[in-house]
């Protein structure tokens, strides 16, 4: 007669998940679970140029970091200059206004949005038709920079 202190925990069934869990639980990578970077550029796109030297962007900059950073510059080699704006609404009156940096606090987004915050691409080297993509670099003020592609929409 075998008592039940004489077999092993779970017979090995459970060992594997109960891995999974542990490395989860220590932040540690798990083989074929990707982890989203800390940093990272979502839902980038440029409206489309079809007759005009300049067109806006817009993206969001998440930063699910526990450190905040500043957002230095962006570039785009399908133009000659790419300058940061956002729109300020004062008395009824509507206006852009250039920012030379923008500061993303720990755990947030920054959102380049139409009417907001929003990206300048000045002197188009080509015409950006809808459904094409233009590449975008983000500068960290730490150095660090984040590329990404900017899909061109109407």
């Amino acid at each position: 007669m075998r008592s039940d202190a004489a077999r092993p925990a779970a017979a090995g069934r459970l060992t594997p998940a109960l891995d999974v869990l542990a490395l989860l639980a220590a932040g540690a990578p798990v083989p074929g679970c990707a982890r989203r970077p800390e940093v990272r550029v979502e839902d980038a796109w440029v409206r489309s140029a079809e007759r005009t030297s300049l067109t806006a962007g817009y993206f969001t900059l998440v930063n699910d970091g526990r450190v905040p950073l500043v957002l230095a510059s962006v570039s785009c080699p399908l133009a000659a200059d790419t300058r940061m704006h956002t729109t300020v609404r004062d008395r009824g009156i509507v206006s852009m206004h250039e920012v030379d940096h923008f500061d993303v606090p720990a755990r947030s987004r920054l959102r380049f949005r139409p009417g907001g915050n929003h990206l300048m691409l000045i002197d188009l080297r080509t015409r950006l038709l809808p459904g094409a993509s233009a590449p975008l670099t983000l500068r960290l003020g730490d150095g660090r920079t984040l590329e990404a592609t900017a899909r061109v929409r109407s």
